[in-house]
């Protein structure tokens, strides 16, 4: 299910999300940052599957444009992969539960290759990638949504936007909360995009200070957010 209200669509925009509409202007801002699995990611989760194949295509391209010398065996190997993962998404949706188990195979078999493996040096773009396999596997499954939720090789900004646009009001308060207290103890500032400066952002803040002694930024969030 997808959630929708004014109050979810305001979270989205503070995570840097947006509608469907919008959805090409955000994939461009990524792929102009090189992010081109976080692009797919975005436009698996607001539907729109096809963007996220193209994406996904243009990434593979722009890694072999990068791989031109010898020595750049693993990224032409990624760029591969990357096909690989665009080609598997495009056939999803199958009409009868064979084809959709036969595609749930190859795509869990896809995830096994080496380089999209969890401890994989690329882990902060790779981990987009995984997400949004995971996705598409839990889809219709009755399956937990945990395996992206949970994954903080994802910025918290989407994890907390993904969570606001499928989990259902419990279980969305019940995220934050989690995400709040993880965010003080690891001294994590990207938790204030759920707290502001309310007294729970505060403690981020002086969570953050305490670690990293680092006031000038404190201060500017402070400054900005005033």
């Amino acid at each position: 299910n997808v959630y929708e209200c004014p109050t979810r669509r305001a979270a989205l925009a503070a995570c840097g999300w947006a509608g469907k509409f919008d959805l090409s202007i955000v994939m461009a801002e990524c792929e102009a940052l090189g992010e081109f699995e976080r692009s797919a990611a975005l436009a698996v989760w607001h539907e729109n599957v096809g963007a996220a194949v193209e994406a996904l295509q243009r990434g593979s391209q722009a890694l072999r444009l990068q791989a031109r010398a010898p020595s750049n065996g693993s990224t032409l190997q990624y760029a591969e992969t990357l096909e690989l993962i665009a080609m598997c998404i495009a056939g999803f949706g199958g009409k009868t539960a064979s084809q959709m188990a036969v595609w749930r195979s190859a795509c869990a078999s896809l995830l096994q290759r080496e380089d999209l493996s969890p401890l994989s040096p690329k882990q902060s773009r790779v981990a987009y990638v995984r997400s949004l396999c995971n996705f598409l596997l839990s889809v219709n499954t009755g399956e937990s949504l945990d395996q992206v939720l949970e994954d903080t090789h994802l910025s918290l900004c989407d994890r907390v936007a993904f969570a606001c646009r499928f989990l259902d009001e419990s279980k969305l308060y019940g995220f934050m909360q989690r995400c709040i207290e993880k965010s003080k103890r690891q001294a994590n500032i990207e938790g204030l995009v759920i707290t502001g400066l309310a007294k729970d952002g505060v403690k981020i803040l002086q969570s953050y200070v305490d670690r990293y002694t680092d006031v000038q930024t404190a201060a500017l969030v402070v400054s900005i957010t005033l």
